[in-house]
């Protein structure tokens, strides 16, 4: 790992999943949802490629490490926020959004202190990961039925949400025993 490279390419693929979100975010508020999920479709495969070309290319720096999930909380929380303020749903599923939101902004925080009081960092873990995939496949399933005219079955919805509520505490339960013991 290259501690003195901070602006490689593999992290410049990071930093445009971060400025793609404000035009994502505009998309949805403006109510240009196929160019949003667009937008968004390409942030993820961002997310895909900026660690592959990282250990391709022998470009892992611990500025990435930290990078690529900020990132990802970035636009996460940026698109589950707009899609609850633009789309009309049920006060349960808000609470359910507004849990997960909450998490990562904890994460985020957490992450941040635990860098800055202990000089810490804590990789992203495949349960880490898999909680992220599973937000994606959240909002790709919110978004496929303005965009595509779907009609997804509320048992469809309200098991991914539910799903990703539990994978959540799930997450929020092992780092904070990570962290505990450190």
């Amino acid at each position: 790992m290259k501690e003195s490279m901070i602006l490689t390419f593999a992290s410049c693929i990071s930093l445009s999943r971060i400025a793609l979100t404000p035009f994502i975010i505009y998309s949805f508020v403006q109510g240009y949802y196929s160019l949003g999920f667009v937008l968004f479709c390409a942030a993820v495969l961002t997310d895909l490629v900026d660690g592959f070309v990282a250990r391709k290319f022998n470009q892992e720096s611990r500025f990435g490490q930290m990078l690529d999930p900020v990132a990802d909380k970035i636009l996460l929380t940026s698109v589950m926020f707009t899609l609850l303020t633009t789309m009309q749903r049920p006060t349960v599923f808000s609470l359910c959004v507004w849990f997960l939101i909450a998490k990562e902004c904890v994460l985020l925080i957490g992450g941040g202190l635990l860098m800055w009081q202990r000089n810490t960092f804590i990789k992203p873990s495949a349960l880490s990961r898999f909680v992220s995939l599973c937000e994606i496949i959240l909002v790709v399933a919110l978004l496929s039925s303005k965009v595509f005219n779907v009609h997804i079955s509320i048992v469809v919805v309200y098991g991914l949400l539910v799903f990703n509520v539990f994978i959540s505490t799930v997450l929020l339960m092992w780092y904070t025993k990570l962290i505990a013991q450190k």
